[in-house]
């Protein structure tokens, strides 16, 4: 078992917030005269940068600019934050992970402020030796920000990154960590198969996954 460090996606991975993301997107659409979305089409076409799922809805990009529906969609999902439950199987994910002495931190694509406050929210703090989120509300990625971690933890064969979409694991690609994804989150099983990587229900399938390594350094 050669991981040391656990390096953990946020929204969709260790948070359920794929319900209100729809919902906050449904109220925008709603707005505009625009179908709404569901669960499966969601998982189908939701993407990083955001703004490029953003138009695949059918938003007008001269009516309404990313600079401004980016904004709108973080209202309304702020509004319902408090209500998005961790992902079932996550607390005695970190739990185990912690109890083995590993290094857990997180990056995420959400703004530093919103994660670190929603992550203490949930009681969940203690685990992260670290909490690293970007400085805006537009979605753009991680790919930078996950450079900059990687060249401060080093030893990237060390480090595992756990997250539920095609970008956690082209980020982890860049930068040299390994990367396993779940399917519970804001992609689909069907997407996330292509990766490369591997792909698992949800975390406690994950988990038992990862709790097999620790037994055999145990």
């Amino acid at each position: 078992m050669k991981y040391t460090t656990l390096v953990w996606d946020w929204n969709g991975t260790l948070l359920d917030d794929v319900s209100i993301c729809i919902a906050s997107m449904n109220r925008m659409l709603q707005k505009r005269g625009l179908p709404a979305l569901d669960a499966a089409r969601y998982r189908e076409i939701f993407t990083f940068p955001v703004k490029d799922y953003y138009y695949q809805l059918g938003f007008d990009q001269a009516a309404d600019p990313f600079s401004i529906i980016g904004l709108e969609f973080i209202d309304y999902f702020k509004q319902m934050l408090p209500d998005a439950p961790l992902q079932q199987g996550a607390a005695s994910f970190l739990e185990e992970a912690g109890h083995n002495r590993l290094r857990q931190l997180v990056v995420s694509a959400m703004e530093q402020q919103s994660l670190t406050k929603n992550i203490f929210q949930l009681k969940i703090g203690h685990h992260f030796s670290q909490i690293f989120g970007i400085e805006n509300n537009y979605g753009g990625g991680k790919t930078e920000l996950a450079r900059w971690v990687a060249d401060q933890l080093g030893n990237p064969s060390e480090c595992l990154m756990i997250g539920d979409t095609l970008h956690d694991a082209e980020v982890a690609r860049e930068v040299g960590w390994d990367c396993i994804l779940i399917a519970s989150g804001h992609q689909s099983a069907n997407r996330l198969n292509k990766s490369g990587v591997p792909v698992f229900a949800d975390l406690s399938e994950a988990n038992q996954w990862f709790s097999s390594l620790l037994n055999r350094r145990n």
